[in-house]
């Protein structure tokens, strides 16, 4: 008998979950309840006549996030960011230009002139596929957590998702090997998991959801009522999230090396590595704001320690070593915290709503 499942497909990180007495989360094959959202094509040591014939292998999850610092120009991150977007979008075309990603997107070879290409290696994917990838091992580990077949699934998407954007997330589904059962917003679900849905007889009360994650920031005011969610109001920025409090990490820190080794220019310093060192580098770079991020919601300070990888043109080691305080973390993230205040105050004077209005706020998203 086939079973249906949850998933809660991030930008950063999946779970899955199943519906027994109680809501019960799957551990993935690694015993974690979080999957990275994170999808490396491993390189095949093969004649360049042989490497375009060869099938596709594969990395994903917690043991990809190893192969990330070992080979960043094939790996794929945030890849939610990119669901049912064209090339020529205007975000999309910044991430190009700004080269916020260590893989290369270009225009699709195949189907229309707008379709957007992600490059490893020899071989050009589309963000469907490489989210079928993440899909694909979500449905396999939960066949094997609990030893049955999952054919169906009910999956959640940004409250503001497109058509568009969920039609490629069927289609990301349908290469998995599920059918989607629903595609469930975002903010419903996490009021459902949260149980501000229990609402007795003919009470309502209404939620704000703010929803922070790694790539999307997500508000929704639903009433609840009777069993029945009625969506007052949504918004939020689908280029917002944790993913850019660490692209401002990792700018701070580039910064502060170019500072203290006297490096006009620290990209082209970076290019010039030679290749293992050069992605070792960004992939190292990327894990350590990340944990400087995190290590300041509870610290006054952390520390970013990159040592023994860069070289400058006379052999000499350029070491990584910097200090990074709340405060001054605090300052950086500012634009973006007054911009979520912006937007939710933005949502609840489109629906004509007062804050005292609001019965509760739910906050979600790790960010």
């Amino acid at each position: 008998m086939s079973r249906s499942i949850g998933i809660d497909l991030g930008t950063t990180n999946s779970v899955a979950a199943i519906k027994r007495v109680q809501t019960e989360i799957l551990k993935n094959a690694e015993g974690d309840y979080l999957t990275p959202s994170c999808v490396t094509l491993k390189k095949k040591k093969l004649p360049p006549v042989f490497s375009k014939l060869a099938k596709p292998e594969f990395v994903v999850g917690k043991d990809d996030l190893e192969w990330m610092k070992q080979d960043p120009e094939n790996t794929v991150q945030a890849v939610k960011r990119l669901m049912g977007r064209s090339i020529l979008n205007r975000e999309v075309q910044k991430i190009i230009e700004e080269k916020r990603v260590t893989y290369r997107i270009d225009r699709h070879s195949r189907g229309t002139a707008n379709k957007l290409g992600i490059m490893l290696g020899e071989k050009e994917f589309s963000p469907e596929e490489i989210s079928a990838k993440i899909l694909e091992k979500i449905r396999l580990d939960a066949e094997a957590s609990f030893g049955g077949e999952v054919a169906y699934a009910v999956i959640t998407v940004p409250a503001y998702f497109n058509d568009k954007q969920k039609h490629a997330t069927r289609m990301a589904a349908a290469m998995a090997g599920l059918k989607v059962r629903r595609l469930l917003p975002e903010p419903t679900a996490a009021a459902i998991s949260f149980g501000v849905d229990n609402v007795k007889g003919d009470d309502a009360k209404t939620v704000l959801v703010f929803d922070f994650g790694g790539g999307t920031f997500d508000l929704s005011v639903l009433t609840i009522s009777g069993g029945q969610f009625i969506e007052q109001g949504k918004g939020g920025d689908m280029w917002l999230g944790g993913e850019d409090m660490d692209r401002l990490l990792a700018d701070y820190v580039l910064a502060e090396i170019a500072r203290e080794y006297d490096i006009a220019d620290m990209e082209t310093f970076i290019e010039g590595q030679k290749p293992k060192q050069k992605n070792r580098f960004r992939g190292e770079l990327k894990t350590a704001v990340e944990k400087a991020k995190i290590r300041l919601s509870d610290d006054d300070e952390a520390f970013i320690e990159i040592l023994g990888v860069l070289k400058d043109e006379d052999g000499d080691l350029v070491d990584v070593d910097v200090e990074i305080t709340r405060k001054r973390f605090d300052d950086m993230i500012a634009p973006m915290v007054n911009a979520v205040v912006t937007l939710t105050q933005k949502v609840l004077e489109d629906i004509h709503f007062t804050p005292d209005l609001i019965d509760n706020v739910l906050l979600v998203g790790g960010s």
